[in-house]
């Protein structure tokens, strides 16, 4: 139920990089301009499609997201530490 204007974190070694849902989109797998470089940072998701099709999928259906991070002078991402509370 993913729709443009959702955000996605993607957390990994303590670091977190968010994004915003630029649009989704269905293609069949030898369609792969949604794997072009873009000019800024983005994230790419891509999945089979439809959702509960059995055996070979017929198509995919593709996530794209551009990242919603500020940038240090450098343009390397800002990140965040993440904690966690125990007991919660």
């Amino acid at each position: 139920h993913v729709a443009p204007g959702d955000a996605i974190h993607v957390v990994a070694d303590g670091r977190e990089w968010r994004y915003r849902v630029e649009r989704t989109l269905v293609v069949d797998p030898t369609d792969v301009h949604v794997l072009d470089p873009t000019p800024q940072a983005a994230i790419t998701l891509i999945t089979c499609y439809p959702f509960r099709s059995a055996g070979h999928a017929p198509q995919r259906f593709i996530v794209r997201a551009t990242r919603i991070d500020e940038t240090d002078p450098r343009g390397a991402p800002v990140t965040t530490s993440l904690s966690t509370t125990e007991g919660t």
